[in-house]
């Protein structure tokens, strides 16, 4: 089985929760037209995601934080909300969206959030502060950084990506290497390629080969779909042959969620060679594959693929409605910039 926590803004803690379909029989699909979705897309994702932000699932409600920041006037609520939302997931995801979409009428909210009892709530808190140009000693993330809880190591890693500066870098290094005794090889390998990632984002390349040696790393299939997505994510052009390989069945067969990683990645390089793949396996019959696939089409710019989005906002699974809504949302942001 692979089981990835994480989604795009908030790597460590709040992606979509994945599995394998290892024995999954194959089935015959038929793929969407070329008619142009209606008119009212963008509002009926905005409301699937009203809905999810307002639920009982806690991961359903920080993703639509994240998936709306997109539509930031319709954001500004449901952030609100979220920074006093009893889920400490929720709350992380509210707060870096704050600092992301510069919600300075939330500072107020945010304060108190830097004394919260979840150390990466108060990470959070640290860095919006510091972003929103509050005046706050950044010193705290140091010792957050070298946490002995994975999840809490790996989001500081990210925050100080966020953050952008590249005197980090050594201090990350210093966290990579930093022992964790009680934690396992394989949530080990995650948190080290997270910290790779964040690395990179600052512009030191010295750690993409802990991102590469990931992405072949079968022994972890977590690792492997998450330093996929990293080789997208800091667009490291040289591993483009190995992403297409890992959608050629010849090569040997691979999970649908690294393919589907592969996939994402070469579209954030604009290579659409996945684009079929991510099309068929938003038919699966495994939640969580639908989901990992109805976001995967906000990463191209054809109208099948948007189509297939706005269809899937009518999934029965609400993982995969959210998904899919954010998609909608990120292809209706992209139309708007490109024709500016």
């Amino acid at each position: 089985m692979i089981r990835v926590t994480r989604s795009r803004l908030l790597t460590a803690t709040l992606c979509l929760a994945l599995a394998s379909v290892a024995g999954a029989q194959s089935v015959e699909i038929r793929m969407p037209g070329d008619e142009p979705a209606g008119p009212d897309a963008r509002e009926r994702a905005i409301q699937v995601l009203i809905e999810a932000s307002v639920g009982d699932n806690a991961a359903l409600r920080a993703n639509a934080i994240e998936a709306m920041q997109v539509a930031p006037q319709r954001c500004l609520p449901l952030t609100q909300k979220g920074l006093g939302d009893p889920n400490p997931g929720v709350r992380f995801a509210a707060v870096v969206t704050a600092a992301m979409l510069d919600f300075d009428s939330l500072v107020p909210l945010i304060r108190p959030l830097a004394e919260d009892e979840n150390p990466s709530v108060r990470a959070a808190a640290i860095y919006a502060l510091h972003d929103l140009g509050q005046t706050v000693d950044l010193t705290p993330l140091a010792d957050l950084l070298v946490s002995e809880d994975p999840g809490t190591r790996a989001n500081v890693a990210m925050l100080l990506g966020l953050i952008g500066d590249r005197s980090a870098v050594s201090m990350l290094k210093q966290a990579s290497a930093a022992p964790m005794p009680r934690v396992g090889g394989g949530r080990i390998a995650v948190v080290r390629c997270q910290v790779a990632e964040a690395i990179c984002k600052l512009g030191d390349n010295s750690e993409l080969d802990t991102i590469r040696a990931g992405a072949f790393n079968k022994n972890f299939g977590e690792v492997r779909v998450i330093s996929i997505k990293a080789i997208g994510e800091v667009r490291d052009e040289k591993m483009i042959p190995a992403l297409e390989r890992f959608l050629d069945d010849t090569y040997g067969p691979e999970a649908p969620e690294v393919k589907l990683a592969a996939a994402e990645s070469l579209a954030k390089m604009n290579k659409a060679a996945g684009t079929t793949l991510t099309l068929q396996l938003t038919y699966d019959i495994q939640d969580p594959i639908r989901a990992q696939a109805a976001w995967v089409l906000g990463w191209y710019n054809d109208q099948a693929t948007y189509n297939r989005a706005v269809q899937l906002l009518d999934d029965q699974n609400p993982l995969v409605r959210v998904t899919a809504a954010s998609s909608v949302l990120r292809r209706g942001a992209s139309t708007r910039l490109s024709n500016r």
